[in-house]
């Protein structure tokens, strides 16, 4: 896995492990049984670690080579923008990738139809790219999918700057001046307020509003781009959007559209909130979230009414960081190879960070498999790594990686002998 490099938003790379161990959530003792019963549940049990959170203890021994978590889906997921034409928007297989090793074209071929004003199928820039028919049927399935015409109302030109001159625009300039003191739940929560009552129906009666937001923030903040959100900010946002459609087919179907192990909204928000120490970190993420939430609020009011609050969005997003995994180009076990969007495997995300880990995780198409790396005694924690604990990668190394990405120091038995083999070396 990698961590967050320390950039601007539109450079930044999302993590992709599960929860940090020393940053998982405290919650009383949770069994793995009441949120996924299509999982060898029995095998091991949510609960809270010595040092603080949860993490997932063996309920008996397990040997070598059982995969204890089989998650057939993540709840959420993306494919980064510059690859959209070149992976499965359902198995994730990357084009150039092919059994024998030789290459593949730049692109694939099936997409997603939509009716146009005439009635004659026609495909949209938006709709996503296929390797298969079967994939794109697969896809349509799962999100229910039901062909909508909606007639877009065009913006008249706007040649002059706007004027708008509303607190929101200079969150940036106080992101930029903020510290690590500064960042408390409680201006965090200030800045999330402000954003909500701005876009409520009392004050929001023309959500073209946020769109004259959202360029008079561009101005404000001299980012020389017509492009509304960067790619950084289109791509969470079309991650939230994914699980947002999920969550409402949920609500509207009884559940019944979720895989088992995908999980559910609930399940969801059992996972860890890191947006405080997230934001604590880079300042500028706060920004990133509240454009987002924005965007898809504006694209929400402009589709149909909704009675959507800013908690559902917000609660994506405060998980995504620490709690999703990269979706990676097939072969790559090792993580060294290219990273091609991010999901979030909701019940994969209990697995704490060892640098001598005891899990082993496999990418297969949609699906994330956990097996063990040895034989796991009864009591045992179940681990996996978030970084490159090869012998060449040492203490120092890794938790730098581990403090930047994840907010934690790693205290597992490999990194406490390293640690004292150094002193004695010193």
């Amino acid at each position: 896995m990698i961590a967050p490099p320390n950039a601007d938003p539109n450079t930044l790379a999302p993590t992709t492990p599960s929860q940090a161990s020393s940053s998982s959530s405290p919650a009383s003792k949770t069994s793995i049984e009441s949120s996924s019963d299509s999982s060898p549940a029995c095998l091991y049990a949510i609960r809270p670690t010595p040092y603080g959170g949860r993490g997932a203890f063996a309920n008996k021994r397990i040997p070598k080579g059982t995969v204890v978590l089989d998650c057939e889906a993540p709840y959420a997921s993306v494919i980064c923008r510059k690859f959209k034409k070149e992976v499965c928007a359902w198995c994730f297989a990357w084009c150039f990738e092919s059994g024998d090793g030789t290459r593949r074209k730049g692109s694939w071929s099936v997409r997603l139809s939509v009716r146009g004003e005439a009635g004659k199928e026609k495909e949209r820039a938006w709709t996503p790219w296929f390797c298969s028919e079967g994939c794109r049927d697969l896809w349509k399935t799962l999100l229910n999918y039901r062909t909508t015409k909606v007639k877009a109302k065009s913006k008249p030109a706007n040649t002059q700057k706007t004027t708008l001159n509303h607190p929101l625009t200079h969150l940036d300039s106080w992101t930029a001046k903020a510290n690590m003191a500064d960042v408390t739940g409680e201006s965090v929560d200030w800045w999330w307020t402000l954003a909500e009552t701005t876009t409520s129906r009392g004050n929001m009666k023309k959500p073209g509003k946020i769109m004259d937001i959202l360029e008079a923030w561009n101005e404000v903040s001299g980012g020389g781009t017509e492009e509304l959100l960067t790619e950084y900010e289109a791509d969470c946002a079309r991650f939230v959007l994914d699980g947002l459609v999920r969550q409402a087919l949920e609500t509207s179907e009884g559940g019944d559209t979720a895989t088992k192990t995908a999980g559910r909204w609930p399940d969801l928000l059992e996972l860890q909130d890191n947006e405080l120490q997230h934001v604590k970190s880079r300042p500028y993420m706060l920004s990133c979230f509240i454009r987002v939430y924005l965007f898809l609020k504006y694209v929400v009011l402009t589709a149909r009414p909704s009675r959507r609050e800013i908690g559902e969005c917000e609660g994506h997003l405060a998980r995504d960081h620490g709690n999703v995994f990269g979706i990676w180009e097939k072969g790559s076990d090792d993580e060294d190879g290219e990273m091609l969007g991010w999901g979030m495997y909701v019940f994969g995300s209990y697995f704490n960070h060892d640098c001598t880990p005891t899990l082993k995780k496999m990418q297969h198409g949609r699906s994330l498999h956990f097996t063990t790396t040895r034989d796991i005694e009864e009591g045992e924690e179940l681990c996996i790594n978030y970084i490159d604990v090869s012998k060449g990668n040492g203490v120092v190394k890794r938790n730098e990686e581990v403090s930047k990405g994840w907010f934690f120091v790693c205290g597992c038995a490999r990194c406490e002998r390293e640690r004292k083999e150094l002193a004695v070396a010193e």
